[in-house]
């Protein structure tokens, strides 16, 4: 008797697990669009085009690095090491920006590289 309430039990669970993560991938997805525009609106609001333009092509550039690194095991802490070589190279064009639009770039950099792989992981 142990043995088939312990399958029904693990059976029951299974489906409970399989119905409740797409309902939290949703929101999580859903957090994700939310917290990107609120981002890009900030930044819009308060870095000049032109050099909006740099940031957002900085940001793009350093996430992709960061990635790697990690990858690599070179760096352990991806989001400050992609935030240090960008700010280490807009200063070297020039371009002093407050750390918080660097961060901003960024986090909106790696909502769209995670876009662009759930999409790629839905198309296949």
């Amino acid at each position: 008797m142990d043995i088939q309430w312990n399958d029904f039990l693990s059976q029951f669970l299974t489906l409970v697990i399989i119905g409740v993560i797409p309902i939290i991938a949703h929101y999580v997805v859903q957090y994700l669009k939310a917290q990107s525009k609120r981002i890009e609106s900030w930044i819009t609001e308060n870095i000049p085009s032109d050099e909006l333009f740099e940031l957002q092509k900085v940001a793009r550039m350093v996430v992709k690095a960061a990635e790697q690194a990690g990858m690599a095991g070179l760096v352990e802490e991806k989001k400050a090491y992609a935030v240090q070589i960008a700010q280490e190279w807009l200063s070297s064009h020039g371009m002093e920006m407050d750390i918080s639009a660097i961060d901003a770039a960024i986090e909106a950099a790696v909502y769209e590289e995670f876009k662009r792989d759930l999409s790629k992981t839905e198309q296949e």
